[in-house]
């Protein structure tokens, strides 16, 4: 299950040093060639207090905010090249649904849809159980 990681990103300006958070997930490899997300691309993201969910969608959707899709290169083989696919999430998103960092969240997908959501507890539970 994908994670959300937290980054504390120290920037040194003229007029002194600050710290800057940040919230990132890897969408998962499936996902993101099935999506044909590509490095620099721009999706529209959306969320859902009532639900706890957050929607990336590919064309610009009402009262959405733009998110930047990020590639790195992770692996080469077979001459083949594996990049993992990054999004970073804004802050107000993480503060509206509750998210806390190294949380694991179900990340999954339809047609044109990216949907971003905190893990069933019971979803662990059961699993160990089998």
């Amino acid at each position: 299950m994908p994670k959300l990681t937290h980054q504390i990103k120290i920037k040194k300006e003229n007029y002194g040093t600050y710290k800057h958070d940040s919230y990132n997930v890897v969408i998962p490899y499936k996902t993101s060639q099935e999506m044909q997300l590509s490095d620099n691309m721009i999706v529209h993201a959306t969320i859902s207090e009532k639900t706890t969910t957050m929607r990336l969608y590919k064309k610009p959707v009402k009262n959405s905010v733009q998110i930047k899709i990020r590639h790195k290169l992770t692996k080469t083989y077979k001459n083949q090249r594996y990049h993992s696919t990054r999004i970073t999430i804004p802050i107000q998103f993480v503060k509206s649904l509750n998210f806390i960092k190294n949380q694991s969240l179900e990340i999954y997908h339809t047609q044109n849809t990216i949907v971003i959501k905190k893990q069933l507890k019971n979803y662990n539970q059961n699993s160990s159980k089998s």
